[in-house]
């Protein structure tokens, strides 16, 4: 990305961004955009050398903080995104959906090993969400050992892995520490970087104490889940949307990333069926379409849903009429409606995830199979069914008698 541009070419490129956003913003955002590039315009024009006008200055000007970093609101996040998108204009491409900004970018010296292996993971089939979570815990790794004056990956010593596994920030849960020593593991393991350590990173790992289950709750009863349900406002757009949403989590057990791509398709309102291959595991799932789920679903489409020949069932409200994006977890909007309920949330999780766990646990003791709730969850191991089922002890003593009934 240029860092520094001539007034003429930022005029040009302001044009050439009003005919690209006009027909597919609302004129209010096309209106916040234009702003920023007028302001634009006027730092060019009080610039010394309008031959070479700092962007990276006027970034921080508008934004309050560094080039190019994440804003903190998201009224500087839009000014970001006018002054990001009129760059990516005119240097001849498409404005992005979403700009990572750059505590989420590595340019190391390490980053041909990183790209060489997100290519492997890619190659593996792994999801995008994957590859995103894991990408932030190589780069945090990756950082700390160009910190530490390692110049070549194959410097590595046990001593550099174990001491940054020890210097995660302790506020963070026992899981996230498990998935960043897990994730560098194989990193270090990948087969096409060929690195040859001195030592076994399995065995090294096996010394990196963790306890397994330490994480928050996840767990709601039944009648803390209709609760929250309860205390969405269904006469709303956004009601409607986000009751659906949650009505496909607490009932089916789906993840976030499958409720968002859902498509229209997957709906068979004749035979009353719901199915879809699931996005983190591309396993297909068949699921009956309950009475209240086609309400809601109906209701959702008829009112709230835009006119659009896009496939996928919830689009945003606003335009362009797109779908969600992989970063939208509505995990500040579902959280709402669990304070709002005054479900009793304290070290718990309050999520939609949290209404997928609820739902296996709330299952399990209906003496539900442990394999058939992992068939629910689209889960192909018992194993993954597990950590959804841990704080039920009671009935967890059970899982063990069911493991060789499941053929996995």
């Amino acid at each position: 990305m240029v860092n520094s541009i001539s007034k003429q070419e930022i005029m040009d490129a302001v044009e050439k961004a009003k005919e690209y956003f006009t027909p597919i913003l609302a004129p209010k955002t096309v209106g916040y955009y234009k702003n920023v590039w007028n302001k634009l315009v006027a730092y060019a024009d009080a610039s010394p050398d309008k031959s070479n006008v700092d962007i990276k200055v006027f970034y921080g000007m508008v934004t309050h903080t560094e080039a190019y970093t994440r804003p903190d609101t998201r009224w500087l996040r839009t000014q970001a995104r006018a002054v990001l998108s009129l760059l990516d204009i005119h240097e001849g491409n498409a404005p992005k959906r979403e700009y990572y900004y750059k505590k989420n970018v590595y340019a190391g010296r390490f980053l041909d090993e990183l790209n060489i292996y997100l290519a492997n993971r890619t190659a593996s089939g792994k999801s995008s969400e994957t590859i995103r979570c894991e990408t932030i815990h190589i780069c945090d790794f990756l950082a700390f050992i160009e910190k530490s004056g390692i110049s070549s990956i194959a410097e590595i010593t046990a001593e550099n892995l174990l001491e940054f596994l020890r210097g995660i920030n302790p506020d963070y849960s026992d899981q996230w520490k498990r998935a960043h020593a897990y994730t560098v593991r194989k990193f270090l393991n990948c087969p096409e970087l060929g690195l040859v350590f001195p030592y076994d990173v399995d065995t090294l790992l096996l010394g990196y104490r963790h306890i397994k289950n330490q994480r928050l709750e996840s767990y709601y009863t039944a009648d803390e889940i209709r609760a929250v349900m309860d205390a969405v406002d269904r006469s709303t757009q956004w009601g409607k949307t986000i009751y659906a949403m949650m009505l496909l989590a607490c009932v089916y057990g789906l993840r976030v990333s499958d409720i968002r791509g859902l498509q229209l398709k997957s709906l068979h309102w004749k035979e009353k069926t719901v199915s879809l291959y699931q996005i983190k595991t591309k396993r297909y799932v068949e699921l009956p379409l309950t009475d209240e789920i086609t309400l809601a679903l109906l209701d959702y489409i008829k009112n709230v849903r835009p006119e659009s020949d896009d496939p996928h069932v919830f689009l945003r409200h606003t335009r362009p009429y797109i779908p969600y994006s992989s970063k939208d977890n509505f995990g500040s909007k579902v959280s709402y409606y669990f304070k709002k309920s005054g479900v009793n949330i304290c070290g718990k999780h309050h999520g939609l995830h949290s209404m997928r766990h609820s739902l296996a646990t709330n299952l399990l003791g209906e003496d539900t199979a442990v394999n058939e709730i992992a068939s629910i969850l689209g889960h192909s191991s018992i194993k993954s069914t597990k950590p959804y089922i841990w704080s039920d002890i009671k009935h967890l003593k059970m899982c063990a008698l069911e493991v060789d009934s499941y053929g996995c």
